[in-house]
């Protein structure tokens, strides 16, 4: 794999980055320049070929129609009409053993019950804060919490991932992958928001607390929508306990509502965190709202988004019809921007905590290998 760049066009984010714009118009339309009757239902798997990538040092023109200055193991955005097409049963291995490694190396780097912070680290910095509160100094109990927080939701984006490797099998669900992915995909972008880097600790512990304070209440709106009298008790002593460090801590008091403001910090939506986790490892021209949408418009059951798994086939008496289907495009961007999501949210961690590189570039060495044939 190429050295990483610090440049946010060159990421190595990349599963994600132009699978994603592909990905848009796969589960729009059948990709520009396939044939509409390649997604047949009389469809036959040719005989097993590469799916070939596009690296650095390659560009359009290049024989192996490769782009320049990109990571090998991701596909570029852009043009799909001289995009190969893949490979359903190549697809599913290939990311059937993304997904096996990405869950090995998330095992050990992140299910410790506490993590522990590299020497001379923000993390280590955050726990020997100078902050102090109504009862004396913090500590390191309000950090800690917004660590166990991360940690919590990195465990659900493990879980989703290995949910998409189950479904990884025969029969395959046809929305299911996007529906599991779109939730790894969420899960990740709060994550990455949560723990982003330099923010010191007085930040951080204000979002994990405004994080808080939105479950809570969100708890309590649940709660008396089911006229629940005791989970909307559970709900308020939940929501009055978050507001008791509050002012333990000495912080400003939040705002009303489902989107509190807690010194200045505001949690993000679904979609502004989701566009802002991926604007990094998007090609600028991209929109990675959009993608956000895309996904959201199948999970939510719209029309134009459930109509993009619907493909052209031939019936045995030769009539043309539609019939539900799993294109390996949209497959294959679909595990990747899950995959990605999860490495963009794990990059954050790890600068904040500053852990040792080794383990995770041999991951990302992995991934090249598996997605470049090598």
């Amino acid at each position: 794999m190429p050295a990483r760049t610090d440049q946010a066009g060159a990421s190595v984010a990349g599963a994600g980055r132009g699978r994603a714009e592909r990905d848009v118009a796969a589960l729009g339309h059948v990709p520009a320049g396939r044939a509409s009757g390649g997604c047949c239902a009389n469809w036959r798997r040719p005989r097993p070929r590469p799916v070939r990538r596009r690296g650095p040092g390659r560009t359009e023109n290049s024989p192996d129609n490769r782009r320049r200055a990109l990571p090998d193991w991701m596909v570029c955005a852009g043009d799909v009409r001289w995009m190969p097409e893949m490979d359903h049963q190549v697809v599913i291995a290939q990311n059937r053993e993304a997904l096996e490694v990405t869950l090995k190396f998330a095992q050990r780097a992140l299910l410790e019950p506490r993590w522990i912070p590299g020497a001379a680290s923000q993390a280590e910095a955050e726990l020997a804060n100078s902050e102090a509160g109504q009862n004396g100094p913090w500590g390191e109990d309000p950090p800690r919490t917004a660590y166990a927080g991360a940690n919590l939701m990195m465990a659900a984006v493990l879980d989703d991932l290995g949910s998409l490797r189950q479904l990884l099998g025969e029969p395959m669900p046809v929305i299911g992958p996007t529906v599991v992915a779109r939730s790894a995909i969420e899960i990740a972008s709060t994550v990455w928001w949560l723990m982003e880097p330099g923010i010191g600790v007085r930040r951080r512990v204000c979002r994990e607390l405004v994080l808080s304070l939105k479950s809570a209440r969100r708890a309590k709106q649940v709660a008396q929508d089911m006229d629940s009298s005791q989970a909307v008790t559970d709900a308020l002593q939940q929501e009055s306990r978050v507001l008791q460090r509050i002012t333990d801590l000495d912080i400003g008091q939040p705002g009303p509502g489902y989107s509190p403001v807690i010194e200045g910090e505001r949690a993000l939506s679904a979609t502004a965190g989701t566009a802002q986790m991926l604007k990094a490892v998007l090609p600028a021209n991209s929109s990675a709202t959009v993608i956000y949408r895309v996904y959201s418009a199948v999970t939510h059951g719209e029309v134009y988004g459930l109509m993009s798994f619907m493909a052209p086939g031939v019936s045995s008496n030769g009539e043309t019809k539609l019939h539900w289907h799993l294109d390996p495009d949209v497959l294959d961007s679909t595990i990747q921007m899950a995959i990605v999501a999860f490495r963009e949210a794990y990059r954050r961690i790890h600068q904040v905590m500053g852990w040792g590189k080794l383990e995770s570039d041999l991951w990302e060495i992995k991934l090249g290998k598996i997605f470049n044939g090598a």
